[in-house]
């Protein structure tokens, strides 16, 4: 663990070298939650502007924190995140914490901008058990599911985690132009593998509990227009995989072992991965056929997962 400790060492908190903490570096999952509940719950007074777009501006804090106070101004497109220095704030519980949000080394260049590395550094003089309860809760809130809104999450290749992109209003399946007979035939597949009865079976069959489905049509068929409804009728966010440069057989294993709870995870356009010889139709992907297919139906993550890949 290395950190500025001179940055910490104030008059205030020249004990800190006895005190139990915890880094979290910026590519981490926790990193951008813990940044927004800080800027809301702490007495910091350096402080980052994020500009939103009109889907993140209703939810910019991922549900950890109310609107209207400190992080977002209500109805604004702008939310605060805590920016670099010593700040003590307190969990949901009034426990009190000291965070360090600093710089780690010089930039350096990649293939894709210059980056500067970051890292939050959370000192606490209780026990860690109600530090990590309180980063457990804060992954948890983030991941919720709100009645009538569906949460969007995209994942990172190069972070190896999956990252809020926004939310967006559920649509009714009645507003979805299909045959009738085909959206109940989904309808009715997924609801009875979500039973409890289906749910036994697989575990005592060891089979992996997931659900895939294939969903094909010509461009402006309705195939995301279905599974924004699907999501919205079962109360489920949407996992969007998209394969980049960054994308291979590790990282999408990690992705499919690290899904948000209650979510129904899309890959769209998977005919434009692949030829007729299982060979990648992009020159610059690192993913391949026998990849792809382990990580929808290997070893993994089985708590009710489904799939839904699309194909024009």
């Amino acid at each position: 663990m290395v950190f500025n400790a001179s940055s910490f060492a104030t008059a205030e908190h020249s004990d800190h070298l006895s005190k139990k903490w915890v880094e979290v570096s910026s590519d981490s999952k926790l990193y951008p939650l813990l940044l927004k509940h800080i800027a809301v719950h702490g007495d910091g007074r350096s402080f980052a502007a994020q500009v939103l777009d009109g889907s993140q501006s209703r939810r910019s804090c991922g549900g950890c924190c109310d609107e209207g106070s400190g992080g977002k101004a209500k109805g604004s497109r702008i939310a605060l995140n805590i920016g670099f220095g010593t700040t003590t704030f307190k969990d949901f519980e009034g426990n009190s914490y000291i965070a360090v949000h600093q710089s780690k080394g010089k930039p350096v260049g990649t293939s894709y901008a210059v980056e500067e590395l970051k890292n939050l550094v959370i000192f606490t003089d209780g026990c860690m058990e109600v530090l990590t309860a309180f980063l457990s809760r804060l992954v948890e809130l983030s991941e919720l599911t709100e009645k009538g809104i569906i949460s969007i999450f995209s994942f990172s290749s190069r972070c190896n985690y999956w990252r809020s992109s926004g939310s967006t209003k559920a649509r009714p399946l009645d507003s979805v132009i299909l045959p009738a007979h085909t959206k109940q035939h989904v309808v009715s597949d997924i609801a009875n593998f979500l039973s409890d009865e289906m749910r036994d079976f697989y575990q005592l069959h060891g089979i992996p509990y997931r659900r895939s489905y294939l969903f094909y049509g010509v461009p402006g068929a309705g195939k995301t227009s279905l599974i924004q409804a699907l999501a919205g009728h079962f109360e489920r966010s949407i996992s969007y995989l998209q394969v980049d440069p960054d994308m291979t057989d590790v990282s999408l294993r990690t992705a499919m072992q690290s899904l948000p709870e209650d979510t129904v995870v899309v890959l769209e356009d998977v005919d434009a991965l692949f030829g007729k010889d299982r060979a990648s139709m992009r020159s610059d992907s690192h993913l391949s056929f026998s990849g792809l297919l382990n990580a929808l139906d290997g070893v993994g993550s089985s708590s009710g997962q489904i799939y839904i890949l699309t194909t024009n």
